[in-house]
């Protein structure tokens, strides 16, 4: 009978070359994955922080009992282990320093969190005449910002609440050229007989007013209008000063 002069489990079988690896450890066959290309070299800024981070792991390791119980406490509920409470105390700290000159030194980072507005924004893009004692419904081009159809050009004055929508808030301003000091006033109306806010400084020469009807509850179908009623005709000047606007604070 021949002899095998070869070792059967180091044979290169050329069909796995590139996808695995087959050899013995500690007496037992094994079957590993081909390794990767080791990616880029680590930037020094990335190395500094690999070497603080094995630093601070090995460190928190050699706290006092009594400190890893506070940890332990201090982490329950959270998501965190105990060691993040010690790396976020090595990192930044819990405390807000404040100097003699009136600088901080503040643990907290600045970041932005992604958020999704949800209303409308709409404002004069041409100056708007507008009549003497009468309850004027300013109307608008098209939005500024709309994320749910509010607005539609068959009711350009209009912000109407669409299915789904039940509590907003509704904020506007006029802004109109200066006049012979008479009562000027802003109401927000509600499907055009409730006033849902309303600001009425009376006798004014120049005319800057705004208003803000905190939360309301709605229903589909509700719609809302801006209206000026100004003692002396004046004009509403283009640009953001004059503006209707609608935020969705809820929504089912």
């Amino acid at each position: 009978m021949g002899k095998i002069r070869d070792v059967p489990e180091k044979l290169a079988f050329p069909s796995f070359s590139g996808r695995v690896i087959i050899d013995n450890y500690r007496g037992q066959m094994r079957f590993r994955s081909w390794p990767r290309k080791r990616g880029p070299k680590a930037t020094p800024a990335q190395q500094v922080q690999r070497d603080w981070f094995k630093s601070a792991n090995l460190r928190s390791k050699a706290v006092p009992g009594s400190q890893m119980a506070t940890a332990i406490e201090a982490a329950k509920g959270t998501g965190l282990y105990p060691r993040d409470m010690f790396l976020r105390a090595m990192s930044t700290g819990f405390f807000e320093l404040v100097y003699p000159d009136g600088t901080t030194n503040s643990p907290k980072r600045y970041f932005i969190e992604e958020v999704m507005f949800q209303g409308a924004r709409l404002q004069l893009a041409t100056n708007q005449a507008v009549p003497a004692t009468t309850f004027y419904s300013v109307t608008y081009p098209l939005p500024v910002v709309d994320t749910a159809g509010f607005w539609s050009a068959a009711h350009p004055s209009r912000l109407t609440i669409p299915a789904g929508v039940t509590v907003v808030r509704l904020t506007g301003c006029i802004r109109a050229t200066s006049a012979t000091a008479t009562r000027a006033g802003i109401t927000c109306w509600m499907n055009g007989a409730t006033v849902a806010a309303s600001v009425d400084p009376n006798s004014v020469n120049f005319c800057s007013i705004e208003f803000d009807s905190g939360p309301l509850p709605v229903t589909t179908g509700d719609y809302f209008e801006l209206k000026a009623y100004l003692g002396a005709a004046r004009t509403l000047a283009a640009g953001p000063a004059n503006f209707f606007g609608l935020e969705v604070l809820e929504a089912a």
